[in-house]
């Protein structure tokens, strides 16, 4: 990708750079598992559309590990859920 688009691209990003985004997120269901130097953290996030109240569910996995006493992510995965 040429200089040039890549300006074009940052540039088409910064009328909206500082702005509040259009939906509010909440998160829920939070599990944790640690064994170890390994942690695993499960959850559920909801998108609220603050225009018209649209709600779309997320259910995220993250996975940690211990370096030389820091926790690191390592693997991040999301697809989302359907909520009753």
């Amino acid at each position: 990708m040429g200089s040039g688009r890549v300006i074009k691209i940052l540039e088409g990003m910064r009328p909206h750079a500082g702005q509040a985004p259009p939906y509010s997120a909440e998160t829920s269901d939070v599990q944790t598992f640690v064994l170890g130097d390994s942690a695993v953290v499960a959850f559920v996030k909801t998108y609220t559309a603050k225009s018209n109240g649209n709600v779309a569910h997320e259910d995220i996995t993250h996975i940690f590990s211990k370096d030389r006493g820091v926790w690191k992510l390592k693997i991040s995965r999301a697809s989302s859920c359907p909520m009753d």
